[in-house]
């Protein structure tokens, strides 16, 4: 028998998951700036975060962005091994009290550096988005979407943004996703990590009925939502993808 991992959460309760809509509580948001293209939304998701961190080059990005500049927006901290932050950035940062981390551990990437900062300096954020986490290197998206499995027993959510879309891993278990107007029609449920022995939605185009879900079998792109949410439930963590607006 396949042993389950400890911080699969219990199938019984069923979790409500926002990937997008405002919480309740805006100070309990954060945002990571990775090295790569900023959000459409950047500056949106800023103003309704109250933490928010570069990792690493992302200081570039975020240092070279007008919108950024004309808002005067500056991190709480820049976090990473400091090998793609540029000199002139780190010293424009500094002068204007930015906290500078240095992380030179190579066994974890810079957003995983990030998210420890968050866990270790409380309370920890309950949702954190990722942006520029879908950006041009197949490996750094994956390992994004591995950082993900490295969350799962924390009390958060974790989504990651890039361009038109994002994505976030489903714990085992049954959850229910809220959506806004500005998510889908466009979505997945994709095996990542593991197969999937048994999932079931509802709410989608083509809902899945105690399927299978497996890299070399089905995989559940191209979907369509029905309705501003969903329903999906799986024995196996499920990375969920959708498009936004």
């Amino acid at each position: 028998m396949r042993k389950r991992r400890k911080n699969f959460r219990s199938m019984a309760a069923r979790r409500l998951v926002r990937p997008l809509l405002p919480l309740q509580d805006s100070a309990s948001q954060a945002l990571i700036i990775l090295n790569q293209p900023l959000c459409p939304n950047f500056v949106q998701l800023w103003k309704q975060t109250q933490r928010h961190l570069c990792a690493d080059g992302g200081a570039n990005i975020l240092y070279d962005s007008p919108e950024a500049r004309q808002e005067g927006l500056y991190p709480d901290a820049v976090v990473g091994d400091l090998d793609s932050v540029r000199p002139d950035v780190l010293k424009h940062y500094r002068e204007h009290n930015v906290a500078i981390l240095h992380r030179p551990d190579q066994n974890s990437n810079d957003l995983d550096k990030c998210l420890a900062v968050l866990c270790d300096t409380p309370p920890l954020p309950q949702r954190i988005f990722v942006c520029g986490s879908m950006g041009s290197r197949f490996d750094h998206v994956m390992a994004a979407i591995n950082t993900l499995y490295s969350t799962l027993s924390l009390p958060c959510t974790v989504v990651l943004l890039g361009g038109a879309c994002y994505a976030l891993l489903l714990a085992a278990g049954s959850h229910t996703l809220e959506l806004s107007a500005a998510e889908g029609p466009t979505c997945g449920l994709l095996p990542v990590g593991a197969r999937c022995d048994s999932v079931t939605t509802t709410g989608l185009r083509w809902n899945l009925d105690k399927q299978a879900l497996g890299f070399g079998e089905l995989v559940s792109t191209s979907n369509l939502l029905d309705k501003a949410g969903a329903d999906a439930a799986s024995e196996e963590p499920t990375a969920a993808a959708a498009a936004a607006a």
